[in-house]
């Protein structure tokens, strides 16, 4: 097979030589008329296959190149090594997902980004995370222009949140890294959302959900209306969704704190030192029988000795032994909190958005479009209780002569929990933009003949407090 791959393009080499020499030799038709012999042998037909060119297979075929409206990234969706992915706004509305956080999270390429289900460390955002390289080098843009970053403080990424569901018409994606245009927070790739522009009439939309377990309601409800004519267009819109929490208590397999055992490999039940009773470490009843009655039933009760006791008045742990004011010795074994049960699985979350799209012609040579959009996002997230622990402080110790302290002696080792962590959240992200453009202007500029033309006001905002 190798020989003769080799061959038949030799072979047609060959054939293309010897047509070219014998067109070179040819005379013109009346050189031809001039010289032949008035009888000539008619000469032989060359067959009609010989004479009909081939096709052209140098000749490269045309390909449609297809260009991201309001990005500067160019794209070839099939042929480039960098594809861009384009979501409809039909497929978002029948992923059966409430807002588009919640959607572009689950694409293949995305992981490990903030969002509702983050109770320790979440603010109530939900980012995107392109190739798992960080929210902050994955650049979300909306109609190819940058957007306010979110978050408590100054924020590294932007909030998809604060982006109203309706106004979108569609998503798209470059998965490779943007960094030659946008810079490094484009390493990971570009997110673009484009917004819906025009429209006629009155649009409502809703949606609701309810998990598996009868909690966790979510509800979605949408607005919007526009117009548009010769002279332009405006779309306005307002949206409000509301997303209830649970609990992992609520939760089989997220109720229990756990911990592994690694030489047998198995799970057990787990927990914090730090129990919602008081516990005392290192405590001899000897030290103190004489000064308050309760040391005094310790002694009784338990004897001589350091021990670590926790005050149980309902006496918890059945078959213990109990002073009559209610302390035992801790069972490490037993007495552990379970601190798993009050956190938060889903946090609970509510969103007010206003959205305003326009743009007007002022002439055949310039028109004028403005773009505003307000959220008001109130997001809450709940942890265990923070425990106390004076164990290793010495500036921590409670004083005999304390009302508290009901030994008597200097306490230095105490250990309870205090309120639970509870941070209610308050953002309202703004984004206001007014871009002129003016196409005499833009040539005027490329001359030489003026600058700063086409330029946008762009005014953005994010404000972030909390009660917690």
């Amino acid at each position: 097979m190798q020989w003769k791959s080799r061959t038949l393009p030799l072979a047609a080499l060959a054939a293309v030589a010897i047509s070219a020499a014998a067109m070179g030799q040819t005379p013109p038709a009346d050189q031809q008329a001039a010289s032949a012999p008035p009888v000539a042998a008619p000469a032989a037909a060359t067959p009609a296959a010989d004479a009909t060119p081939g096709p052209d297979t140098g000749r490269k075929s045309a390909q449609e190149e297809i260009i991201v409206t309001g990005s500067r990234v160019r794209r070839k969706d099939l042929t480039t090594p960098a594809p861009v992915t384009v979501i409809s706004r039909d497929q978002i509305t029948s992923s059966g997902v409430a807002s588009i956080g919640a959607f572009l999270q689950q694409l293949p390429e995305q992981g490990g980004a903030l969002n509702t289900n983050v109770n320790n460390g979440g603010d109530g955002e939900t980012q995107i995370n392109l190739r798992n390289l960080g929210s902050q080098r994955t650049l979300v843009l909306v109609d190819g222009k940058r957007f306010v970053n979110g978050g408590v403080g100054a924020g590294t990424a932007v909030d998809l949140n604060s982006i109203p569901t309706a106004a979108v018409e569609r998503i798209e994606i470059l998965k490779d890294g943007g960094s030659a245009v946008y810079g490094s927070d484009a390493i990971a790739g570009v997110v673009n959302i484009i917004t819906r522009k025009r429209m006629n009439g009155v649009e409502l939309s809703g949606y609701t959900g309810v998990s598996g377990h009868g909690d966790a309601n979510v509800y979605d409800a949408n607005v919007l209306a526009g117009a548009q004519g010769d002279q332009g267009s405006f779309m306005v819109g307002a949206g409000y969704f509301k997303q209830d929490s649970f609990f992992a208590s609520q939760r089989g397999w997220a109720a229990n704190a756990l911990s592994w055992d690694f030489p047998t490999g198995t799970a057990a039940p787990s927990g914090s030192g730090t129990l919602p009773r008081v516990r005392v470490n290192a405590l001899d009843p000897n030290t103190c029988q004489g000064k308050t009655a309760t040391c005094f039933n310790l002694f009784n009760t338990f004897g001589a000795g350091k021990r670590n006791f926790i005050f149980d008045p309902t006496h918890v742990k059945v078959g213990a032994l109990y002073s009559p004011d209610g302390w035992r010795v801790r069972d490490p074994a037993v007495d552990f909190y379970n601190y798993q049960a009050v956190n938060y699985l889903l946090t609970p979350s509510e969103r007010i958005s206003l959205f305003g799209n326009g743009e007007f012609r002022i002439a055949d040579f310039a028109r004028t479009y403005l773009q505003a959009s307000y959220v008001s996002r109130t997001s809450t997230t709940l942890v265990a209780p923070e425990p106390f622990v004076t164990t290793g402080n010495p500036q921590l110790v409670i004083d005999a002569k304390n009302p508290y302290n009901p030994f008597g002696v200097p306490l230095t080792s105490i250990q309870r929990p205090r309120l639970h962590n509870r941070n209610a959240l308050k953002c309202l992200p703004i984004h206001i933009l007014i871009n002129l453009r003016s196409t005499v202007l833009a040539e005027m500029e490329r001359q030489g003949h003026a600058t700063g033309v086409g330029r946008r006001v762009a005014f953005q905002m994010f404000l972030a407090g909390s009660d917690g």
